[in-house]
């Protein structure tokens, strides 16, 4: 889940820089509010990851 909120986070990334770089100020602001979306999703996913209970080695894992 970890990977997952990151790979979002990256994406976020991505569509604040595309909101930066477009030359439409509707397109803009849409990609901002979607970055902005992802982030909290991203968040919302690592939070949960941060709460599942951990994994007990078993006897084959050691």
């Amino acid at each position: 889940m970890h990977n997952t909120a990151e790979a979002l986070e990256r994406a976020e990334d991505t569509l604040h820089r595309s909101a930066d770089a477009s030359p439409d100020e509707a397109t803009a602001v849409r990609l901002d509010r979607l970055g902005d979306a992802v982030t909290a999703e991203a968040q919302e996913i690592a939070r949960r990851a941060d709460s599942l209970p951990s994994p007990t080695r078993t006897r084959s894992d050691q």
